[in-house]
């Protein structure tokens, strides 16, 4: 068997450590946009107070999910994106 240069074990390392946090920070995304939707399971008993939160944590997940890795959740959060009052929300950024 072969041993690994400590150039390419740390070069492994370290892109272990960056998929790590990656995947942390969709897992994160996707945690806080599920409790979200967890609170308001339809989408027209969401408060308007709530909608820009409800946005920001759906651009969240949709830019660090770039794998899909739950299709469900990309769709809700897709969905929530694509409501009118969505877009009126992120057209006055």
């Amino acid at each position: 068997m072969r041993e690994q240069s400590p150039l390419s074990r740390a070069s492994a390392e370290a892109g272990e450590r960056e998929w790590r946090s990656e995947l942390g920070g969709i897992e994160q995304a996707e945690s806080a946009l599920r409790e979200t939707l967890t609170n308001y399971p339809d989408f027209f008993s969401i408060p308007a107070a709530e909608l820009p939160l409800l946005i920001e944590q759906a651009e969240a997940y949709l830019a660090l999910d770039k794998d899909d890795q739950d299709p469900r959740v990309s769709r809700r959060a897709h969905d929530i994106l694509s409501l009118p009052e969505a877009q009126e929300v992120t057209a006055g950024r």
